[in-house]
């Protein structure tokens, strides 16, 4: 579970922050799981668009966070796009935007 082990990996370099096998394990964890997310939302290049009506919007369990990537999504911004300028680490946006998938608040429309 490579989840599992970046919490653990990081939870060490918290409290010794120059562990080189903690950094080393939570680099590769990080890796496989951004490669992990990346797959399973498919082509970067797809157009990125709101699956719910606006006014349901405001009713989601959205934290801060998925609601700013949210709020990038206009239906022409592709998933590439939108992760170079949401600010986020990749494998936090990455995982944010699959989590959205999921719960189909975004549609995933092929790549211009």
């Amino acid at each position: 579970d490579f989840t599992g082990a970046l919490v653990i990996a990081e939870s060490i370099l918290e409290s010794d922050p120059d562990h080189a096998d903690a950094r080393r394990y939570a680099d590769s964890c990080r890796e496989v799981l951004t490669q992990m997310y990346a797959a399973r939302l498919g082509q970067l290049d797809q157009v990125v668009a709101v699956a719910v009506p606006p006014d349901q919007i405001r009713w989601l369990s959205l934290d801060h966070r998925a609601g700013f990537l949210l709020s990038l999504v206009d239906g022409m911004t592709s998933i590439e796009e939108i992760l170079d300028v949401s600010g986020m680490t990749r494998l936090d946006a990455l995982r944010i935007m699959f989590t959205l998938v999921q719960q189909r608040v975004i549609a995933l429309e092929p790549g211009r």
